[in-house]
C-alpha cells in the first residue's frame, strides 16, 4: 500500500543524440572552468606579487587570459559542488544547461538568493547571454562604465516599453534659470 501513496516524478522525454552531445560538452566546459577557478583559489595564499605571477603562468598553461581566470576563481569562490550541480541540472526549453558565458554574468550578482533566482529564470526563459547581462545590470544598478557593447534591443513590445520606462526614470530634468535683462 505504501507504493500507492508515492508521487511519481514526471518522465523526461528522450534526448536527441546531437543534443545529448551538446549537453555533455557544455557541462564539461563549465566544470573545467570551475576546476580552473579552484586551482586559482589555491594560489591565493601566496603574496600578491607571487599570486599575479602564478595566475599568469596558470593562464598560459590553460590557454586563457588572467581576467577570465579571475572570473573562474570568483565562480569557484561563489559556488560549492552542490550549487554547481544544481546549476548544471537547470535546462532551457531546448534541454540545454546554462554555459560558461552565462556563468560569467551570474557571478557578478552579489547575493546568493538573487543569483539562484536569476539562473532559474535564465534557464526557464532561455535567455541569451546579452539578455542575462541586461537583467543583471538592471538588478545591480546599471553599467559600471559608459564603454562596451550597446544593450540589445528588447524583442517584445512590452519589454521595450518597460525598458523605456526604466530609462525615463534615470533622466534628470534640470530647471531653466531665467536671467533678468
Amino acid at each position: 500500500m505504501a507504493d500507492a501513496t508515492r508521487t511519481k516524478r514526471p518522465r523526461r522525454e528522450p534526448v536527441e543524440p546531437a543534443t545529448a552531445k551538446k549537453i555533455r560538452e557544455i557541462e564539461k566546459d563549465v566544470r573545467a572552468w570551475y576546476l580552473r577557478g579552484q586551482q586559482a583559489l589555491g594560489l591565493s595564499g601566496e603574496g600578491a606579487k607571487k599570486v599575479g605571477q602564478a595566475m599568469q603562468s596558470l593562464g598560459t598553461e590553460v590557454g586563457t587570459n588572467p581576467a577570465t581566470l579571475r572570473r573562474a576563481r570568483q565562480f569557484a569562490r561563489l559556488f560549492n559542488e552542490t550549487q554547481l550541480e544544481a546549476l548544471l541540472k537547470l535546462r532551457t526549453p531546448e534541454g540545454l544547461p546554462l554555459g560558461w558565458s552565462h556563468v560569467q554574468e551570474l557571478i557578478s550578482i552579489k547575493t546568493k538568493a538573487e543569483r539562484d533566482r536569476m539562473q532559474k529564470r535564465a534557464a526557464k526563459e532561455a535567455w541569451t547571454v546579452r539578455r542575462l547581462k541586461a537583467e543583471v545590470q538592471r538588478l545591480e544598478g546599471g553599467k559600471r562604465s559608459e564603454g562596451g557593447r550597446k544593450f540589445a534591443l528588447p524583442q517584445a513590445p512590452e519589454e521595450r516599453l518597460g525598458r523605456l520606462a526604466e530609462l525615463s526614470q534615470t533622466c534628470v530634468v534640470r530647471p531653466r534659470i531665467q536671467t533678468s535683462a
